[in-house]
């Protein structure tokens, strides 16, 4: 007969350690949204960025940090986290 020991077999096995993903922590200054044409390309983006900054006034302004890593998009600010997006499963930004 034989005895199997599940302590046995953990203390065996190494796990990988979790690795901390690379980010980038952008300070940015959140102005506000605007609805766009399409979801793509730098003129539509400049277009959005001068239309709401002419209409937002400057003390609506909030400063943030954009967090940019492989899986996720942040905007934080003061510790609230404004925004989240689990960029995994976007596969084509155009």
């Amino acid at each position: 007969m034989w005895f199997f020991s599940f302590i046995g077999i953990f203390c065996l096995v190494s796990f990988p350690t979790p690795m901390e993903e690379p980010a980038n922590n952008l300070p940015c200054t959140y102005l506000g949204c605007v609805y766009v044409e399409k979801p793509a390309g730098i003129d539509i983006l400049r277009t959005a960025i001068e239309k709401v900054s002419k209409t937002v006034p400057q003390d609506k302004w909030l400063p943030v940090i954009v967090n940019i890593s492989p899986s996720a998009f942040t905007i934080t600010s003061d510790n609230v986290k404004y925004f989240e997006r689990n960029l995994s499963y976007i596969s084509n930004f155009s």
